[in-house]
C-alpha cells in the first residue's frame, strides 16, 4: 500500500467524521484523510474516495537553480511529467526537468551561442556561507568561489566546478553597533568522471572546513553544505581537461597558436 506502519497504527478504526494524516514511504505522497460512513475520503467527506491505498507517486519541486535560466515555472512537476524552464536570450535549452517518484532524474542546460557543449555525469548541490563582515567581502569571496570549489572537489572525484547561481545578502546592523553582516547562497555543479562517482561525505566535510582543505573562508565565516545529488548524461558547457585530453575548444585554440606563429614568420620573411 506504500503507507508507513506508523500511519496504519495511528489511523486504525477511525469513527465516521474523524480525520488522520496519511504518511507514505519515500517517493510517495500522502494527504489528510477523513472517514465518512465507513469509507476513506481525501481531505473531507466531499473529497475523492480512496481505495486500498491513498499514497500517490510524489511530485517534484521546486526545481534546482540553473545557470542562465528562470526555473520558477518548474516549482511543481508531477510524477512522470517534464518541465522546460525559460532560458535567457541568446541561449538554447537542451533537455528538461523530469520528475520520478519525488525526485528530478534529469536536468536541462542553457547553451550559449558559440559554446561547445558535451555530455557528462554531474553532481549538483548548494551551500550557504554566513558571517561576512559586509557585502563587499562576501562578493570578493564569491568571485573566487568557482576556482576554490574546483580545487576542493577535485580531491573527491570531480573534474571541474561551475557556479550555477550565487546570491549575496546583507543585514544592516543597529545604530549602536553600526555593523553589517553578509551571507552567500551558492548553487553549484561538479563535473564528474565517466563513472559518476563522488565522495559526498568527504566533500561536504571539506566544504565546511575552516582549514586549508576548505574554501579559503575569511575569519568568522562558516559554511553549511548538503551532500550533492548525482545526475547522469547532463549537457555541460565548460572547458574540461580529462586525463590529459582537452575539450574541442581548447584543442582548436592550442593548434591555432603554432599555425599563427608560422604565418607571421612567413610574412616577416
Amino acid at each position: 500500500t506504500h503507507a508507513t506502519a506508523g500511519w496504519a497504527a495511528a489511523c486504525r478504526d477511525l469513527d465516521s467524521g474523524e480525520s488522520c494524516q496519511l504518511t507514505c514511504e519515500s517517493g510517495w505522497s500522502g494527504m489528510d484523510i477523513t472517514c465518512c460512513d465507513g469509507a476513506l475520503h481525501e481531505g473531507s467527506c466531499q473529497g475523492e474516495t480512496l481505495g486500498s491505498s491513498g499514497c500517490r507517486e510524489a511530485s517534484c519541486g521546486p526545481a534546482p537553480h540553473l545557470r542562465r535560466a528562470n526555473v520558477t515555472t518548474c516549482d511543481l512537476v508531477a510524477h512522470g511529467e517534464e518541465c522546460q524552464p525559460q532560458c535567457e536570450a541568446d541561449t538554447t535549452l537542451q533537455g528538461a526537468f523530469r520528475c520520478s517518484m519525488g525526485e528530478f532524474v534529469t536536468i536541462p542546460t542553457c547553451v550559449g551561442a558559440g559554446e561547445d557543449p558535451t555530455t557528462a555525469n554531474v553532481a549538483r548541490g548548494n551551500l550557504t556561507a554566513s558571517g561576512f563582515a559586509n557585502k563587499a567581502a562576501a562578493q570578493q569571496w564569491v568571485d573566487e568561489l568557482e576556482g576554490t570549489l574546483a580545487t576542493v572537489a577535485k580531491r573527491h572525484g570531480a573534474i571541474e566546478a561551475l557556479i550555477e547561481q550565487a546570491e549575496v545578502t546583507e543585514v544592516e546592523g543597529t545604530r549602536a553597533r553600526r555593523l553589517s553582516v553578509a551571507s552567500v547562497f551558492a548553487a553549484y555543479t561538479l563535473v564528474l568522471n565517466s563513472q559518476g562517482y563522488i565522495e559526498s561525505d568527504a566533500l561536504v566535510a571539506d566544504l565546511q572546513s575552516t582549514g586549508s582543505m576548505g574554501l579559503n573562508l575569511p575569519e568568522g565565516v562558516s559554511v553549511l553544505a548538503a551532500p550533492p545529488k548525482v545526475y547522469s548524461n547532463v549537457v555541460v558547457t565548460i572547458p574540461l581537461t580529462v586525463t590529459g585530453m582537452t575539450s574541442r575548444t581548447e584543442h582548436n585554440a592550442a593548434l591555432a597558436l603554432p599555425v599563427l606563429a608560422w604565418v607571421l614568420l612567413a610574412l616577416a620573411w
